[in-house]
């Protein structure tokens, strides 16, 4: 298993479940974050740009394919993360705000937290459980 892999696993599976678990715990203040960011075109232009950049970084240090499925989650992860980047820097609060509407982000909120949850947590176990080569 490649280093970055171990690594990127462990780091992206434990930020994930926090994030996640508080999120859960903190739902008003979470949907009012997320808000925020979406609706104030230059926060969600200046956190879409530093989320570009962390998954163009990601992809450019780990851009693997094969392997097994923990590399490929992570790559995964990686291609997201830029993509999310980029839509937070195109994205109109108009839009964003039918967008939330059309997917039912308020009743549904809970439900769209199992997603990250299942993949934070798988890659943290697997992370964990995957010897870090030297």
């Amino acid at each position: 298993m490649h280093k970055n892999t171990v690594f990127l696993a462990r780091f992206l599976g434990a930020f994930t479940i926090i994030e996640t678990l508080l999120m859960l715990v903190y739902r008003e203040h979470a949907q009012q974050r997320i808000y925020d960011v979406l609706y104030d075109r230059a926060l969600g232009f200046t956190y879409g740009l530093i989320t570009l950049a962390i998954g163009l970084a990601m992809i450019t240090a780990h851009n693997i394919w094969k392997g097994g499925l923990l590399p490929i989650v992570v790559t995964l992860v990686g291609w997201l993360l830029l993509a999310r980047g980029i839509v937070l820097q195109v994205l109109t609060p108009e839009t964003a705000q039918q967008l939330l509407k059309s997917i039912g982000f308020e009743p549904l909120y809970y439900v769209y937290l199992i997603g990250p949850l299942v993949v934070g947590g798988y890659l943290f176990i697997a992370g964990w459980s995957t010897k870090s080569p030297e």
